[in-house]
């Protein structure tokens, strides 16, 4: 499809959305080692980062067909990127903020400090200084009972700041599942996705806002995860459970209510979505691309990246990764 690499950002969303009806005949499936490349991380040499359940961060080559190991956390890797001195910063569910020198091969935890809790590090943007804005998503549950959070809606979420000077400052807490982190291109304010409320929130950086919080995206047609910067500068935003009425019901509903479903079968709670929900805003707020598809060959999607003609999907509960062509 080589006639698509002269498109516009915009001209190829136009052309994703003529293509709704189509299905995803021109996704391409990357089998990994292991389960759960939960973020797909393009670096500037043409290949990839992702993490695995099992700790591994996996290097996928640029035909985006073979993997190898790259190094092992010993925990459980999630949201990843680059920071300006070329080094992967790593946001581990378990160990915290780790930083990773392609170079020396070394991991370096960067979160290692008494007065912070850092019990579920998720996901990172990292400024041009080097300044690494992360989220914590909730401090009452692990990992595997992520779900149980959402569901029973107690804000434990925090946003943080890391300084290459060292120490790790608190900019936002009573977060809803704190999640995907964007940091604004002219780096006046960061994002910060509230799986939890099925919304995007903003911390002012700089100018008459500086240090207060709003909403900068409210009534999400679905649960954000990882939300990214697009090399079409836009904030793309991967949803991997659509907003019905009875979830927003229920999260209106008393606290025992909200607990007993938190620990309910999946059985009564329905089968899981088999769908690619996706959408795509600008830093004013408005929705520019917003995709929806059908799909048995790939779902529950985590991440999505745009660069240059390709979509990068991510999946905490699938075996692969996937790319699809604009």
């Amino acid at each position: 499809m080589d006639t698509n690499k002269g498109r516009s950002g915009l001209e190829l969303i136009r052309f994703l959305l003529e293509r709704r009806e189509m299905g995803l005949e021109d996704i391409t499936i990357c089998k990994m080692p292991g389960k759960g490349p939960e973020d797909v991380l393009p670096l500037s040499d043409g290949k990839f980062v992702t993490g695995l359940d099992d700790g591994r961060i996996i290097l996928i080559d640029e035909d985006f067909e073979n993997c190898s190991e790259l190094v092992n956390t010993g925990g459980r890797p999630l949201g990843m990127e680059i920071s300006p001195s070329g080094q992967l910063i790593i946001c581990d569910a378990e160990k915290g903020l780790l930083r990773f020198s392609f170079d020396s091969k070394r991991i370096e935890n960067l979160s290692e400090t008494p007065n912070i809790d850092l019990s579920f590090c998720n996901n990172c943007a990292v400024s041009n200084s080097g300044t690494v804005f992360f989220s914590s998503s909730t401090s009452r549950f692990k990992i595997g009972d992520s779900s149980k959070d959402v569901s029973e809606g107690i804000p434990s979420g925090v946003l943080l700041k890391w300084s290459p000077s060292g120490g790790i400052e608190k900019l936002m807490d009573g977060l809803y599942f704190a999640n995907g982190v964007v940091l604004s291109p002219d780096e006046k304010f960061v994002l910060v996705a509230e799986t939890g409320r099925a919304r995007i929130s903003r911390y002012w950086l700089e100018g008459e806002l500086k240090g207060t919080s709003d909403v900068f995206f409210e009534k999400l047609p679905g649960l954000p995860d990882n939300i990214n910067l697009g090399s079409d500068n836009l904030v793309w935003v991967a949803m991997v459970l659509s907003t019905s009425k009875a979830l927003r019901k229920l999260w209106a509903a008393p606290y025992w209510l909200r607990w007993l479903y938190a620990r309910a079968p999946q059985l009564l709670k329905g089968k899981q979505e088999k769908i690619i929900r996706i959408m795509a805003l600008d830093f004013s707020g408005n929705v520019k691309c917003e995709i929806s598809l059908e799909s048995e060959k790939y779902n529950f999607v985590t991440s999505v990246r745009e660069r240059e003609g390709y979509l990068y999907l991510g999946s905490i509960n699938q075996g692969s990764a996937a790319r699809i062509e604009l």
